[in-house]
């Protein structure tokens, strides 16, 4: 049997052996227990409870991409930033998913929370008007870029007019906006980003005429 300050030999504690909450911080002394003290795969998600690892408890740079394991999903995080990542991300396929928009009406709204890449149908002449990119609040992060796709198909009927607002759009040679298809039923691909938070969009467009 151990006693208290007794020294115990190598892997004589095992989980099975300690209650469950018999262990607590304050018996913990600092910098007891190091990575060299944790065998590798020791610690699991099974094993942490909910909401006991907040952002306070890590150390700067303590969670690189080396650490972080293949196929990790992070759920219920909504700002992830360098400081969490040391500026190390890598990934070999990132799955977007398509904000439907349906009929746009007169003033649809792109929202850059709901996602980047946004698919409408237009009924009639219409100012899509962009919201979200400026996420500094949320991130801390002074110099935000944000860029969103509009996959834009007319209904049936031709010659309807489009415009932006929401920032300062520029587009190529200094137009005010870009001559769009106005076929029924054809679509074209516009594509947007911008460098300043929302203050100025630059948009193209990488497709353009697709038929029905």
């Amino acid at each position: 049997m151990a006693y208290i300050g007794q020294a115990f030999s190598p892997a004589t504690i095992s989980s099975n052996i300690l209650q469950d909450s018999s262990i607590l911080e304050s018996k913990i002394a600092n910098l007891a227990v190091t990575v060299n003290k944790i065998a590798a795969n020791a610690v699991t998600s099974a094993k942490i409870e909910e909401g006991t690892i907040i952002t306070g408890d890590l150390a700067d740079s303590a969670i690189t991409s080396a650490k972080l394991a293949s196929g990790l999903t992070l759920g219920g995080i909504t700002t992830l930033t360098s400081a969490a990542l040391s500026n190390s991300v890598s990934t070999v396929r990132i799955s977007e998913g398509i904000v439907e928009l349906g009929n746009t009406h007169t003033n649809p709204n792109i929202n850059l929370f709901a996602g980047t890449v946004f698919r409408a149908t237009l009924n009639a002449n219409a100012t899509f008007t962009v919201t979200g990119a400026n996420v500094q609040a949320a991130t801390g992060v002074s110099s935000n870029v944000s860029s969103f796709t509009l996959i834009l198909t007319n209904d049936n009927v031709a010659n309807r007019t489009v415009a932006f607002a929401g920032g300062t759009f520029r587009f190529p040679g200094g137009a005010a906006s870009l001559a769009r298809t106005t076929g029924a039923g054809n679509t074209d691909v516009w594509f947007f980003f911008t460098p300043d938070q929302g203050t100025t969009y630059f948009g193209s467009q990488p497709m353009k005429d697709l038929l029905a």
